[in-house]
Formats: structure tokens, C-alpha cells, sequence
């Protein structure tokens, strides 16, 4: 990021650009000095075959397992019950066997937020969705919670209630949370993060400033960001701003990046120790895209998105059938090939720019969807891990994390 103080507004939209946050509030805990290497596991989905005892887990500071899904009741519930019970003793052993890394439970996702509108707007379900959440992650071993509203106040799949009042109960329920977590983990802190917008058009949904005070952490989801673009395909993840071109709009050209939205996150009142910056492992696939300019920025004739999207593993199995290409101003990789198909993607060049961003700019570190993406060799982690470790050693990541805490 390039420090300045500046306002970018675009359609009503706006955001002040500063090399510090405008404001701190008391955190539930001291922020860490070394960045976080935070891996989301989604068992029911997790590729065939794939077992997370034989993953390099203790790569990780954080494992987040998802997901549970919030009742209209305000109860916690699993949503895949034939494989959670059964994913949560396999979490008990690989903690037995690494006492520093910690365990998340995810609460929500896509779908699962359905109710989470509702749960929000009255004291006495926000109650009992805390005690209920609170109780299931800690009575399977669990450090903590995360949880993952898509999105308050407005967006989500169809189904997913909204209110105005969102922004407001959002704050409430993170708080009530925060109080039932710190009275059942007694003198251990209880970990409470959220897995949080990157769009330009949800930012102002989220009463930053508030929110922080409750969390440990932000998980901001710097992916899927092309979908502010839908008319072309374009880069999902990409660390700056892309280039201008006729076919793209305003918005996305400047606002579809990671840094815009850490830019967001800093000037509305977040430490940046507690912006932990989220990169996929999964691919965004359009098709029938015209070979001008390699496909970038152009139309299509078919898109996958990141429930149809191709897993690293699968991209890095057949790029012998497609050319890579480089964005050096958005930072940003991607696939051209066969039949006009084109790959937004990350690669081992793109991560290494995105952790040295991190730790130039003293964010709290990266998170990514999901482990069971990666290749069989885990070439995403552990280019992750070794562009950390070429500032922190292993060992000293884990000391100055655990003595923050």
C-alpha cells in the first residue's frame, strides 16, 4: 500500500486512504507482532481422498473448520452431521499432538446465514445463539469462534433474511458473544474473529469501528472480487487496482483489490495487527473468453464461480495446456488456453507479493479457503509459510503470538 490521505469516491462510494487507522478501541487481546497463517478446512467438502492428519497443519497459527449453521431459534447446529462428528475427533488428535495451534469453529457461510438476520435483532435470541455456539465449539475442543454473516443488511443468497437494522444488531451480537466466550473460558482468552466482506458495495454495511472492539481479528475475504465486474472476466484477487479499459466498470477498476479494502478497514477505525487478509485456493474460470489480451477484461460465454470454481490442485495438474500470464500493476496471475478459457488464479508469485504486503504494511497476516484445495505437495501453504518464516522463525511466529494473547 502506498501511504497517503487521500478520498477515492466513486457513485456515493468513498474511502479515505491513510497509512494509519483514524482511531483504536480496546481490544479483547494484545495484538500479535508476527502475522498469522490462518487455513480454513471445509470437511464436508474437502477433495476425495484427502486427510487432514497427513496435512502440514503445524504450518498453521490458526486452523478454522467450517461450518456450523445458526437455527431460526438462535441454536448452533451442524450442518453436515454424517461427516462433522466424525472431522471434530480427527481436530481433537491434531490438537493433542499441536497444542499451539488453535481451533475455530466457523459459524455460517453462504447458505447457512439465513437467519442470522433475525437471530440479531433481539437480545434474547442473540443470548442463546452465544450460549448455543459457545457451548458446541468448546464441548468439541475448540480455541474459539468465527463467524461468517454473508452479508448484514443487504446482498446474500436468495433466501437470506436482511434488516436496516443489520448494522447495528451485527455489533450486539459479536458483543453478547464476546461476553458469553470470555465467561466460559474463564482465565484462557477465547478466540472470537469474523470472516468479513472485501465488496465495495457491503464495506458500509459493517460498523467497523464497533466491531473491533469485540474481535480478535478480521478474515477479510479478498476473493471473488470479479464478480464486481460480471460483464468480463478479470481478476478475482488481485493486491492493487487493475488498469483502465472500456469494458469494466468505474467501481471495480479501483475497488476490486485487496488493497482498496484494507485501505477501507484502516480509515474506518480497525488496527491493522487485526486485518488478516484472505487469499483463495481455488480458481475462477470463464469460458468462451475472446483471445484479446490473453482474455483479460473481455467478454465470455460461460463463468464458474467459487462453488463450481477449480481447485489449485486441479490447476496445477493441467498447466501444461495453458499459458500463464502476469499483471504487473494489479499483481495478479492468471491462465489463458484451450477453447478460449481463461483462469483467475493465485500461484506462488501472487502469494509472495500479498505476505510481503502483509508485512509491510504490519497487517496481522493471511488466511485462505481451503486446505484440501492445494496441490498434493501444499505448494500454496508452504510458499506461505516460507515467505513468513524468511522474517519469523517458526518458533518465534508461535512465542510472540501465544505471549500477545
Amino acid at each position: 500500500m502506498r501511504f497517503y490521505s487521500v478520498a477515492l469516491c466513486l457513485f456515493g462510494f468513498c474511502i479515505a486512504v491513510s497509512s494509519k487507522a483514524q482511531g483504536t478501541v480496546k481490544s479483547p487481546a494484545t495484538p500479535a507482532q508476527a502475522p498469522r497463517l490462518v487455513g480454513y478446512y471445509f470437511g464436508k467438502k474437502a477433495r476425495s481422498g484427502f486427510d487432514l492428519r497427513t496435512a502440514p497443519v503445524e504450518k498453521l497459527t490458526e486452523l478454522i473448520y467450517s461450518n456450523v449453521r445458526p437455527n431460526e431459534d438462535g441454536t448452533c447446529a451442524l450442518v453436515h452431521p454424517d461427516v462433522d462428528e466424525t472431522n471434530f475427533e480427527i481436530l481433537r488428535s491434531i490438537h493433542a499432538s499441536h497444542p499451539d495451534l488453535h481451533l475455530l469453529l466457523s459459524v455460517g457461510g453462504a447458505p447457512p446465514s439465513r437467519f442470522f438476520s433475525r437471530i440479531a435483532s433481539t437480545t434474547a435470541l442473540r443470548r442463546k445463539f452465544a450460549e448455543s455456539c459457545v457451548e458446541l465449539a468448546l464441548k468439541n475442543g475448540f480455541d474459539g469462534l468465527d463467524i461468517d454473516w454473508e452479508y448484514p443488511v443487504n446482498d446474500g443468497i436468495p433466501g437470506n433474511a436482511i434488516r436496516s437494522k443489520d448494522r447495528r444488531n451485527f455489533v450486539l451480537l459479536l458483543k453478547t458473544t464476546r461476553s458469553v466466550l470470555n465467561r466460559r473460558m474463564g482465565r484462557k482468552h477465547g478466540l472470537l474473529t469474523a470472516a468479513t466482506t472485501a465488496y465495495w458495495n457491503h464495506l458500509p454495511d459493517l460498523a467497523l469501528s464497533e466491531i473491533t472492539r469485540y474481535l480478535d481479528w478480521f478474515n477479510v475475504m479478498a476473493y471473488d472480487l470479479s464478480d464486481m465486474n460480471p460483464q468480463s472476466a478479470s481478476h478475482a484477487s488481485s493486491l492493487f487496482a487493475w488498469r483502465k479499459t472500456p469494458n469494466q466498470k468505474p467501481e471495480a477498476q479501483a475497488l476490486a483489490n485487496a488493497d482498496a479494502a484494507v485501505a477501507w478497514y484502516l480509515s474506518h477505525g480497525v488496527p491493522a495487527k487485526k486485518i488478516v487478509l484472505g487469499v483463495p485456493f481455488y480458481g475462477t474460470v470463464w469460458t468462451g473468453v475472446s483471445k484479446i489480451d490473453h482474455g483479460l477484461f473481455q467478454s465470455y460465454t460461460g463463468r464458474m464461480g467459487q462453488d463450481d470454481g477449480v481447485p489449485f490442485r486441479t490447476i496445477h495438474d493441467e498447466l501444461g495446456s495453458y499459458t500463464r500470464f502476469w499483471d504487473e500493476k494489479a499483481q495478479a496471475a492468471w491462465l489463458y488456453g484451450p477453447n478460449g478459457t481463461m483462469i483467475s488464479y493465485e500461484d506462488q508469485q501472487a502469494l509472495t507479493a500479498k505476505v510481503r504486503y502483509v508485512r509491510r504494511n504490519g497487517l496481522g497476516g493471511i488466511m485462505f479457503w481451503e486446505i484440501s484445495e492445494d496441490d498434493e505437495d501444499f505448494d500454496l501453504l508452504n510458499t506461505l509459510y516460507a515467505e513468513m518464516r524468511s522474517k519469523y522463525g517458526a518458533d518465534q511466529v508461535r512465542t510472540e503470538i501465544n505471549n500477545a494473547r
